[in-house]
Parts: structure tokens; C-alpha cells; sequence
């Protein structure tokens, strides 16, 4: 893609982002995505976050998550509302495919606690807009192929070569067309 995701993950590691709050959560959406085992990941990384002593080892880890697998889909919706509803949370939600996503998710998520964020990257602009119609999307551009030329041979070349420019023909030819190939698109060069 266009980095969507690479940004997020700046975002989400960001030194300054714990200062700001106290949960944290990063899941994967995708097209097959089931609404139960997103909760359960939330509920897992804001429950780690908020007090790393209560899941110190893996099987006190398992054994929360299976008492959280016997939950029934509402309750576990009801259970993360209250605890992200004490605390500041960021949780990104990343690859939202569709609306029926958002609409299955936002339930567990408080509204009005000004503070609290909810970040998901997505391919489709309308699914972005239903979620908040009132908030900016940002929306990553692609390169132009002169950009992309630049980004590649800084990546491929050692740095005396790209100054001096002294690259052989072939390289640069070839490097062009890779660039053409990848469509402007950054992370695939």
C-alpha cells in the first residue's frame, strides 16, 4: 500500500504517546475479521498495559484469555466499555475493510472523555467518513516517479555514489523501471 500502515506504527511507538495515555492497543482488522477475538485482543493489551504485574506469566496469560473466550460477545463489549471508560486510551484499529466493522467495534469504546483516540487505517475513504463524518482523513500520497527515482537510489546505492552521481547506465535504467513497476507506491520500493 501507500504506508498506511507504516504511519499508524510511527503514531502507535511514538516516544511521546505513553506520556498522553494510559491503555494501549494495536489490532489487525481485515476482510475476515471476527468482532469477538478484536475485543478479547483489546481487552488483552489495555489490561497488560494498565498494570503489566497482573499477566506476568503465559499461562496467567492464557487463562485470562480463555475466561475472556467464555465470555458472550455483549458482555465482553460491556467489560471493555468500563475499563477504557477509567483511563485515557489510544487502541488502533488497522485494516478496517467495511462499515460493518466500525459499527460491530465502536460499542466498546466510550464516547465524550475528551482525550481518548481511536486510529484505524483503511483502503476505503467512506469507511473512514462513516466512522467520524466531522474528523479529517489523512490519506498518504503516493510518490511521483522522480520522487520514487530519489527514494530508491538512496536506498540501493551507497551514498558516494548517489552524490557523485556515478552509477552505471544499466542501473539506472533498470532502477527506473522498478520505480515505474511499484507505481509510486514507498514501501514497495
Amino acid at each position: 500500500g501507500v504506508g498506511k500502515t507504516t504511519l499508524a506504527r510511527k503514531v502507535f511507538n511514538d516516544s511521546l504517546v505513553p506520556q498522553h495515555f494510559d491503555y494501549f492497543a494495536w489490532v489487525f482488522i481485515s476482510q475476515q475479521y471476527n468482532p469477538k477475538d478484536v475485543l478479547i485482543k483489546i481487552f488483552m493489551d489495555v489490561t497488560y498495559a494498565a498494570d503489566k504485574s497482573k499477566l506476568e506469566t503465559m499461562r496467567e496469560e492464557r487463562d485470562f484469555k480463555s475466561i475472556l473466550e467464555g465470555m458472550a460477545e455483549d458482555d465482553l463489549v460491556q467489560k471493555l466499555y468500563y475499563v477504557l471508560g477509567k483511563r485515557l486510551y489510544l487502541v488502533v484499529l488497522d485494516d478496517i475493510w467495511n462499515n460493518k466493522a466500525w459499527n460491530c467495534l465502536k460499542r466498546a469504546f466510550p464516547n465524550g472523555k475528551r482525550g481518548n483516540k481511536v486510529l484505524f487505517t483503511t483502503r476505503n475513504k467512506k469507511v473512514a467518513s462513516h466512522a467520524n463524518p466531522w474528523r479529517t482523513t489523512f490519506e498518504p500520497s503516493s510518490l511521483t516517479d522522480n520522487e520514487a527515482w530519489e527514494l530508491l537510489k538512496s536506498n540501493a546505492f551507497p551514498q558516494h555514489i548517489v552524490i557523485e552521481q556515478s552509477w552505471p547506465p544499466e542501473h539506472e535504467r533498470l532502477g527506473k523501471d522498478m520505480v515505474k513497476r511499484c507505481g509510486g507506491l514507498p514501501l514497495a520500493l
